[in-house]
């Protein structure tokens, strides 16, 4: 009795194909030196100042530090939003506040509560530091800011 014998399976070596990819890729696909894409300036040791009539910020304040002379003013007395500038020392106060290792939790308040908000927090929730601490850099969520803000105050 004839009986067939199953077939092995060809299975191709992956190898020259991905071989023959590469070299294409390396022969036609290039992009030449990194140096033709990105320019550095170097100022070199003095370095070029823009002029304080070439600043386009509605409000600027230069301050000496070592002395607190102002060294430049553009409308010291007017009222302007701090956008996301509290939020980024909020994150700096946290970060130095808690040893650097975001540990810890935190319970959300109604007070908290803050719009617009990326990651609307619930009160009475427990959030630990760390996912504050991203929702407030990466999100620039407002009511991350005020749980920190109270966490590091020790009202919590």
């Amino acid at each position: 009795m004839l009986t067939h014998a199953p077939r092995p399976i060809l299975r191709p070596n992956p190898i020259p194909l991905l071989l023959l990819l590469t070299i294409w890729l390396g022969l036609f696909c290039g992009v030449g030196p990194v140096s033709a894409q990105f320019s550095f300036r170097d100022y070199g040791p003095h370095p070029h100042l823009t002029p304080p009539d070439a600043i386009l910020s509605r409000g600027a304040l230069l301050i000496r530090a070592d002395t607190g002379e102002v060294l430049y003013a553009r409308n010291p007395d007017e009222r302007l939003l701090p956008a996301s500038t509290t939020k980024l020392m909020t994150a700096l106060i946290v970060y130095e506040k808690n040893g650097k290792t975001l540990n810890g939790r935190v319970t959300v308040e109604e007070s908290d509560r803050a719009e617009p908000s990326n990651i609307p927090v619930i009160p009475g929730e427990t959030i630990s530091v760390f996912t504050l601490f991203h929702a407030l850099l990466i999100e620039s969520a407002n009511d991350s800011a005020r749980v920190l803000g109270r966490y590091v105050a020790g009202s919590n």
